[in-house]
């Protein structure tokens, strides 16, 4: 579903609606008006009128008198429309630009408002190996097992402690332990005790238990108490 959403595109948003206006309305309203052809005209007109009057004046006796006020008129309105298609062309560029520069600004921040999903870490560390205990003084259990040197996330070891040899294994240390070592003090003489380390990486990712070992506590010295035998 995620790629599939993603492929789809995105509705468009209260920027583009403009910009897409402005590049449909822009043809239309730019200026049609031919500026090279106007002001050639506009600047040759006296200079037509003058030579109509002297073609007139040639099979006339008296020439057409020259209206220039009327001719001054003219050119100015034609300067005026000039201007006023420039300036409106002018301004629908500015505003077309405009238009590019907002959708471009809304774009970088849509893609900056998306945030990208954190990378979840869920491959547990490899599982602990070599495991050896030995019974102390005391009746303690000291546990070694073999470093992990290949998982840099590592947090540390749980170790599992059981009185079977199939089920029943609980955490017996309350917190991750750092070193590849750890004593049992919670024992007792005589008992048979069941011991496998799994390691746990910073994200919480435990790998499986380890093989398990079995240590077995001897009993206490037999101390028997002697008995007097009355004499006769």
């Amino acid at each position: 579903m995620g790629n599939r959403r993603s492929l789809e595109r995105d509705p468009p948003s209260r920027v583009e609606l403009p910009c897409v206006l402005g590049a449909l309305v822009y043809p239309l309203l730019s200026p049609r008006v031919d500026l090279g052809g106007l002001a050639g005209r506009a600047l040759r007109g006296p200079a037509l009128l003058h030579g109509a009057n002297a073609r007139t004046q040639a099979y006339t006796a008296k020439p057409a008198p020259l209206d220039l006020e009327r001719e001054a008129q003219l050119v100015a309105r034609r300067d005026y429309i000039i201007m006023a298609d420039t300036k409106r062309g002018s301004i629908l560029l500015l505003l077309n630009m405009l238009c590019i520069v907002l959708l471009a600004v809304a774009g970088c921040s849509k893609d900056a408002s998306k945030t990208t999903a954190p990378i979840v870490d869920t491959i547990p560390p490899s599982i602990p190996d070599g495991i050896a205990a030995a019974v102390g003084d005391g009746d303690q259990v000291a546990l070694t097992w073999q470093a992990n040197t290949v998982d840099s996330d590592l947090q540390g070891y749980v170790v599992y402690r059981s009185n079977e040899l199939l089920q029943g294994f609980r955490p017996i240390t309350a917190q991750p332990v750092t070193s590849n070592s750890w004593v049992d003090m919670h024992t007792h003489a005589g008992e048979t005790y069941y011991y496998s380390v799994a390691a746990r990486d910073v994200s919480h990712n435990e790998s499986g238990r380890s093989a398990t070992f079995e240590v077995s506590i001897p009993p206490p010295p037999y101390e028997s108490t002697p008995t007097e035998i009355p004499t006769p």
